[in-house]
């Protein structure tokens, strides 16, 4: 919410998405779904792939929903291993992790 409250509705996963009609997204895996412009990068870890969110929240992405987010760029490895924050403590904190594979939403 704007304001920074939170509300809880509870409605099956597909129903929710349906909601979101007209807002571009995508879903992520089963149980997660983005908004475009939330995604400010995707990376790959321990052989598992991932969107990053703005706020620094690390989003899984499934082999089922994975070509999806290819084609609509959110989801472009650099061929170049970078070092990658790895998410710890509070929500949006992050400490020092090894070389990963990572790039920015639509490059």
């Amino acid at each position: 919410m704007e304001d920074g409250s939170y509300h809880r509705l509870l409605m099956r996963f597909v129903d929710a998405i349906a909601e979101m009609e007209g807002v571009p997204g995508h879903c992520t895996h089963r149980s997660h779904w983005v908004t475009d412009a939330s995604v400010s990068g995707a990376f790959r870890r321990s052989g598992r792939d991932f969107l990053m969110l703005s706020d620094g929240t690390e989003i899984p992405v499934s082999r089922k929903y994975k070509p999806e987010l290819v084609e609509s760029g959110l989801f472009n490895l650099s061929a170049e291993p970078v070092d990658h924050p790895v998410a710890g403590g509070e929500k949006g904190t992050a400490k020092a992790r090894g070389p990963v594979m990572t790039a920015t939403a639509g490059e």
